[in-house]
């Protein structure tokens, strides 16, 4: 039986305390909005710019506009792929590695890896598929993805799942067998609009879960409601996710 426990948070601090020195602050007062780990390094993406952990010596190197080739100090995402190049969309996408910074500028959007370990960006254009030199675009097909919540992708078969909306209209795009497919409040249960959140989680029975504005939802085949039966209180939801036992956690 899967267990699903709510988290309200009012008030975000870098400052950590504990009762023993086990919790470092390895910033200077930024928001964390994400982290990434290579074999030698941990990542971690924030309002203020890159922050690089040595994991050997616990040393820590910062990025910004005036130290490197960032284009801007916000960083929502940072992803390391299975060559351990590390990426990051920051005013276009960038990757480093060995200390090479290649900027793709005319690319942009929400970034994951796919089920090689491969970078994948959904962007308005469509989604972006690393190929070891150069990247293939899968033109979106339909309704446009406009403003992107979110993309995830099942590592079991492959399909890209992109989370959307315009003017608060929200709609879920897979893409699957080398077509998309789209979901709406017309041919499922999922909600007619939901400006925020749109967070995708596979679970570990691979079905996918889906926090939005408007409450829980889950896909095993067809999209169901789930707040209600998770006796969730709050049904504007920001994000979902799964630890390794399969229970979910969901922030509100």
């Amino acid at each position: 039986m899967k267990t699903y426990i709510t988290f309200f948070f009012f008030l975000f601090s870098t400052t950590c305390w504990s009762q023993i020195p086990v919790w470092l602050n390895c910033l200077s007062g930024e928001q964390v909005h994400d982290s990434a780990e290579t074999d030698a390094s941990l990542w971690i993406a924030t309002s203020g710019g890159l922050v690089v952990r040595d994991k050997l010596t616990g040393e820590n190197s910062y990025y910004n506009c005036a130290n490197s080739d960032l284009q801007t100090n916000h960083i929502d995402q940072v992803k390391v792929d299975s060559d351990q190049v590390v990426w990051i969309d920051n005013n276009g996408l960038t990757s480093i590695q060995n200390g090479v910074w290649t900027r793709y500028p005319d690319i942009s959007g929400r970034l994951t890896l796919d089920e090689n370990g491969d970078i994948l960006i959904a962007s308005i254009e469509g989604v972006y598929k690393w190929k070891g030199m150069s990247f293939d675009l899968i033109p979106q097909d339909g309704q446009a993805f406009n403003i992107i919540s979110d993309v995830i992708v099942d590592k079991t078969n492959g399909d890209i799942w992109v989370s959307s909306y315009t003017f608060g209209l929200f709609w879920v795009s897979v893409y699957r067998d080398g077509q998309w497919k789209t979901f709406d409040d017309g041919n499922s249960e999922l909600p007619f609009e939901s400006p925020t959140g749109n967070q995708f989680s596979f679970d570990s029975d691979n079905i996918l879960w889906l926090a939005t504005y408007n409450g829980l939802y889950s896909y095993d085949g067809t999209w169901t409601n789930r707040t209600s039966a998770f006796l969730l209180e709050q049904e504007l939801l920001v994000d979902v996710v799964h630890d390794m036992q399969g229970n979910g956690y969901v922030l509100s």
